[in-house]
Order: C-alpha cells, then sequence, then structure tokens
C-alpha cells in the first residue's frame, strides 16, 4: 500500500507540475486543513486541494493550444487568452482521483475561467471595439426585455482584436443576461470581412455560461443571405441546438416591429436606406396592408 501510495504521488506531482517533495508537503497541509474540518480519512493525504484543480489545468494549456486556430480567411491564427479546457481524459482522470464526475470538475473550471475573462473586461481598456458601434443595447421589446443589436457591417472581422471584441461582448451583456433578453443581428450589406469563422463562433459560445443561452429569448436575423441561412442552420444544428428554436430570420426592419416599437429601435441610417430599396416605403408603417 505504501508502495502505490509513493508511486501515486509521484504521478500526481508530475501531473501538477510539482516536485515530489512538494507535492508532500501541499497534500499534507491540505490534509490538517481536512482533519480539523471533518472525520480524518485515511486517503485524506493523498486528495490535492480543490484549488489544484485550476492550477492542473494550467499545465495542460500549451497541450491544448499549441496549434493555432484558422479564424478568417487572412488565416490570422488565434488563440484565447485564457486557461483552455483540458482533454477529457485529463479531465477524467483528474475527476476520478479527486472522488468527483466529471461534469464537477469541468463546471468549476468553466467558471473559474468565465470569472478571470469578466475580471479583464471590467478592468482592461475596450475603446478599440466599443468606438467601432457594432454592438450595444437599443432600449427594450413589448415584453420589455432588453434588446441588444448587432451591426455586421460594422465588425471588422478580419482586422479586429478578437480577443477584446471577446471580452467587450462579456462587459456588456454580463448585467443583461441575468434576465430574458432578445438579439436583433443586422445582416444588412455584410461582406466576406465580415464573416466570423466557425472556430470562432465555437470558441465565443462555449466560454460564455449557461446563462447567456437560458435567458436568450429570441435571435432575429434581419436581411439574411444564402450565406446567414446556411451558417445559422449549420451553427444552430451542430454547435449551439439549445438556441436553434429562438433563431428567426426576418426579410425586414418593419417585422420587428411586432416584438418592439419603432422608438426603441435605433440603427444605422444605412440599415433604413437600404430596408427601404428593397421592401419599400411601408417600411416606416409596419402595421400597413400588403
Amino acid at each position: 500500500m505504501e508502495a502505490s501510495s509513493t508511486n501515486i504521488l509521484a504521478s500526481l506531482a508530475s501531473f501538477f507540475g510539482l516536485s515530489t517533495s512538494e507535492a508532500q508537503i501541499q497534500f499534507e497541509e491540505d490534509s490538517a486543513v481536512k482533519q480539523r474540518r471533518r472525520r480524518p480519512s485515511a486517503f485524506a493525504v493523498l486528495l490535492p486541494p480543490p484549488r489544484l484543480i485550476v492550477e492542473a489545468t494550467r499545465n495542460f494549456r500549451a497541450q491544448s493550444v499549441s496549434r493555432p486556430v484558422t479564424c478568417c480567411r487572412e488565416r490570422r491564427p488565434w488563440k484565447m487568452s485564457v486557461d483552455a479546457p483540458p482533454s477529457p481524459t485529463v479531465l477524467s482522470s483528474v475527476a476520478s482521483f479527486l472522488g468527483l464526475n466529471t461534469v464537477e470538475v469541468s463546471v468549476q473550471f468553466e467558471e473559474d475561467r468565465y470569472e478571470k475573462l469578466l475580471r479583464r473586461a471590467r478592468s482592461e481598456d475596450l475603446t478599440e471595439v466599443s468606438g467601432i458601434g457594432c454592438l450595444y443595447q437599443s432600449g427594450v421589446d413589448r415584453l420589455g426585455r432588453p434588446v441588444v443589436v448587432f451591426v455586421g457591417k460594422w465588425f471588422p472581422f478580419s482586422k479586429i482584436n478578437l480577443d477584446k471584441a471577446l471580452l467587450y461582448l462579456i462587459y456588456l451583456l454580463d448585467p443583461i443576461v441575468k434576465g430574458d433578453y432578445v438579439i436583433a443581428y443586422f445582416h444588412t450589406l455584410t461582406s466576406s470581412s465580415n464573416y466570423p469563422s466557425f472556430t470562432w463562433l465555437r470558441e465565443v459560445y462555449n466560454v460564455l455560461p449557461y446563462k447567456y443561452k437560458k435567458n436568450l429569448k429570441a435571435f432575429y436575423v434581419v436581411h439574411p443571405t444564402f450565406w446567414t441561412k446556411m451558417m445559422t442552420w449549420w451553427f444552430t444544428t451542430f454547435m449551439a441546438p439549445a438556441i436553434k428554436q429562438k433563431v428567426h430570420s426576418l426579410p425586414g426592419v418593419e417585422y420587428l416591429y411586432s416584438v418592439m416599437s419603432p422608438d426603441q429601435l435605433e440603427i444605422p441610417a444605412f440599415i433604413t436606406e437600404y430596408d427601404m430599396t428593397i421592401n419599400g416605403i411601408r417600411y416606416f408603417q409596419p402595421g400597413a396592408p400588403t
């Protein structure tokens, strides 16, 4: 039993990036704390403190993100500047050793990662992104839910700092997603340089906690194209099935007025001008007969 414990301790020391003696000291200190709090356990000396769960995942960051992610047509590599999630094998091993299930360890890691991003979003200078004006809140809908507007044409995906774009998204939405909300995405007059990659969308979707998906009540895509419809179908079918039924494609701005008052919707002039060219001046009269 003693030899087995020594082998486990050596393996864990290597896993956590510590020497065997450092791991032994750390475990003994934590064991002493545990013995004061609860009934002593014969295996207490072998259990690492919970905080080492997150520390362990940091050691796998280089392994997890060693391959750069292609995020645009210029093949510019993008790496999320936060701890990448550990591989399923590592996650399962850590969970098994700590006596937890994989979901509990994964949730703890995801919460820690999001809190780090939120702290950065609140402290860093994000004027580079906020000054573009592509993402903002515009009033509320007829049910009193905040409406978040995203202007696709003003989102320079191939040029923008994607780290700061993610941080600004979190900075703006974190206080909003505590309750129900809706998003209106305007695809009006966008070009290929405005199209986000599936890889980046998946990374953003995965890093956002459950409350973002749960409290999103509707996602409106205004002036959709064939590319938009295909991307939406693919993304909501294979990557984000939880929001599939919440996505609605609208051919014109006036269709939004059934769910929100016109005086609550602030959008750039080029969108209304384009809408009038394809839908006529009745854009201003959403209730007019066709």
